[in-house]
């Protein structure tokens, strides 16, 4: 989890941003083992979030 949050914002510069998460423990294993496991669960978020503010906008993402 740590390593999500800290990569959540990836290469951009969002001010008033703050992300929060939480660990829960399952009975389900981890399928894909990885370095950095985390890390591109959250920059893909966070291009998700961008992604749709564009669509709202109106504008294309690299203008976001």
């Amino acid at each position: 989890m740590q390593r999500a949050l800290h990569e959540v914002d990836n290469c951009y510069h969002i001010s008033n941003f703050r992300a929060v998460g939480r660990v829960c423990k399952t009975n389900i294993p981890s399928c894909i083992p990885m370095r950095g496991f985390g890390a591109p669960q959250a920059i893909l978020t966070m291009e998700n979030v961008i992604n749709d503010v564009a669509n709202f906008l109106g504008i294309r993402p690299d203008k976001v």
